[in-house]
């Protein structure tokens, strides 16, 4: 039975005798002459990470405290050299930043940081400011193209560039997606130090770039985490979302490597680039467990790990579909944020707490249909025409970033047939963090429209917001929609067109 093979597991943090012979031999090295900058901790690591690929050890074991010592003792001989940090400006904030480049500064005397974002980036002027520092370069990424994201390319090859840059003792990546582990593991194999510095809360990131002998460095802004609404998902699958007395983000790395070692073994983590959130909530409802809190992640995982340990840990398994809906957010000025950290938390609180709860769907020939529906993009009154709620679906920008991880987004020509087909494989992967965003507000169409008398009133009923907007479509030319969704979304598209982070539309 799975919960035998459980109780059976090693204590985390334990290796195999290899990797303890591998130990003494660096603590070995330790008492001789120091190595020339690098090499000592370069091939350790790589050893390290190398070992890991080869399976040699369980993903979920990590290296013990004398072998973290023993390459922590030899940081200075590495750091003799220039630290480049990368950073993917789309990922996380500008305290992210300054926190990873003062982690940096005290361990080596040179730092180069380069910064990769859209171009309107420079017309914000805390962001110019930073960029005029001493030590920081910006890279200008234009937004372009549909199937692959401008920036991830363009970190991509800047990585590649300082795996052979002579003078550059180290590589810092701050970025809050998988998408370099690769290029960060040929970093570690040239006998260069590569570390990553992410946010705390991205559990499974953390576990990927260990593997590739990448070191994860935790950094979360001075503000503790404090979660402030949970959502809920019932055994039946439909949920909810409350608030709740404050929650302390916790890391939570012995559970969590239980838990990724129970779901792999009940065949819900196949390739180990499943979200382990998703997997936990399929989970729950196919062996009618719960309730079980899917938001935020430290209940999800501290309420899961005792369901695991506790001899409730069935193994059946079943392809279905788990929902956690955001409401569209804008970012907002500081005192909006503000509030919303007081009430919700935390920005994807506000998010979750906006968008009705989250709720699983088992397959069927309308199941595709039937989450655009839940989601809100698809109805009987205003938003009946299924082709333009698949269109406004996939454009919607973190949906559109969801589906072109997934290699889901519809391309020019397919029919609706073919499109239901690919939104259903994407809404039944567990490599989606089932985070699908609802239709954008029509809060700033009502206030534009009311300003403009278009409108009574920024209260004027959805007919008569509707009617308005079609007369607006009308007279700006723009191309003819059908749906209510479908104006709302062109028209702000319209007003939006000078942003410089503007991707392209899908069409079909």
């Amino acid at each position: 039975m799975i919960t035998a093979g459980l109780k059976t597991l090693p204590p985390v943090g334990e290796f195999p005798q290899t990797h303890e012979l591998l130990e003494q031999h660096v603590v070995g090295i330790r008492s001789r002459k120091p190595l020339p900058a690098g090499i000592l901790a370069g091939l350790a690591v790589a050893a390290y990470a190398a070992s890991c690929r080869q399976g040699r050890f369980r993903s979920k074991r990590r290296p013990t405290a004398a072998f973290s010592k023993a390459l922590a003792r030899s940081d200075t001989s590495r750091h003799e050299g220039v630290t480049e940090l990368v950073v993917d400006g789309d990922a996380l904030s500008m305290d992210f930043i300054l926190g990873a480049v003062d982690h940096l500064r005290s361990e080596s005397a040179r730092v180069q940081t380069t910064i990769f974002a859209e171009p309107g980036r420079m017309n914000n002027k805390a962001w110019k400011d930073l960029i005029s520092r001493r030590g920081f370069e910006f890279k200008s990424v234009r937004r372009y193209g549909l199937y692959e994201e401008p920036n991830d390319r363009a970190v991509k090859q800047h990585l590649r560039t300082l795996a052979t840059k002579a003078g550059t003792g180290r590589v810092a990546l701050l970025a809050a997606d998988d998408d370099f582990v690769q290029d960060m593991r040929k970093i570690v194999l040239t006998g260069k130090e590569a570390l990553i510095f992410t946010s705390s809360k991205y559990y499974g990131l953390a576990q990927k770039y260990k593997q590739a002998g990448v070191l994860v460095v935790p950094l979360d802004p001075d503000k503790k985490i404090t979660y402030k609404v949970r959502a809920v998902l019932q055994s039946d699958g439909t949920g909810f979302v409350q608030h709740c007395s404050p929650i302390p983000h916790r890391s939570l790395p012995q559970e969590v490597a239980v838990l990724t070692e129970f779901m792999s073994s009940a065949g819900y983590m196949p390739t180990g680039s499943e979200f382990l959130q998703s997997c936990i909530a399929k989970w729950c409802f196919t062996n009618s467990l719960g309730p079980i809190t899917v938001y935020p992640a430290t209940s999800c995982f501290l309420e899961s790990y005792r369901f695991v340990t506790s001899g409730l840990a069935r193994g059946a398994r079943q392809d279905v579909a788990f929902f956690l809906p955001l409401g569209y957010a804008n970012a907002g000025k500081r005192g909006r944020q503000k509030a919303i950290r007081d009430k919700y938390g935390t920005g994807l609180g506000w998010s979750i707490s906006h968008a009705g709860g989250p709720f699983i769907l088992t397959p069927s020939s309308h199941m595709a249909m039937e989450a655009l529906r839940r989601l809100g993009f698809l109805d009987s009154h205003l938003n009946s025409d299924v082709s333009e709620a698949m269109l406004v679906f996939a454009n919607i920008s973190t949906n559109k970033r969801l589906l072109r991880k997934l290699e889901a987004l519809p391309e020019h020509g397919e029919r609706v047939e073919q499109l239901q087909h690919k939104f259903e494989q994407a809404f039944l992967s567990s490599r989606s963090s089932g985070q699908w965003q609802m239709p954008p507000s029509d809060s700033l169409l009502r206030a534009t429209f009311a300003r403009a008398n278009r409108i009574t009133d920024a209260s004027a009923s959805r007919e008569e917001v509707f009617a308005a907007m079609q007369e607006y479509s009308k007279k700006t030319d723009l191309p003819r929609m059908k749906t209510y969704n479908g104006l709302a979304w062109q028209i702000l598209r319209h007003m939006n067109r000078k942003d410089p982070s503007r991707r392209l539309a899908v069409e079909f």
